[in-house]
């Protein structure tokens, strides 16, 4: 099997691109504000949101093609995890002192 790097940066793409849509939202200061473990906890809150989601479809027996209602319903699944990466890239940024 070989590792799909294209696909692999399509989604960081798309993850960059939700970064700048946040930002341009809320600037930087929440993230200073509480540095890398206000991140890790924000990247929990969007991990936990996906758990609930997927669990909620194994005990309905949602099959995978079907939709199911997010909590945060103009919030799409795709969305929830690419902010999960993003928080995490953003608390490597602040470990690394390179958030502005």
């Amino acid at each position: 099997m070989k590792f799909n790097e294209v696909a692999y940066k399509e989604i960081i793409d798309c993850a960059l691109k939700l970064a700048h849509e946040k930002y341009r939202g809320y600037g930087s200061d929440n993230i200073k504000m509480f540095g890398d473990f206000g991140c890790l906890v924000r990247a929990n809150d969007k991990l936990q949101r996906l758990k609930t989601i997927y669990l909620r479809r194994l005990e309905n027996n949602i099959p995978e093609n079907e939709a199911i209602k997010n909590a945060v319903s103009d919030e799409k699944i795709d969305d929830t995890i690419l902010d999960a990466i993003n928080y995490l890239v953003y608390m490597l940024m602040c470990r690394n002192e390179k958030w502005e």
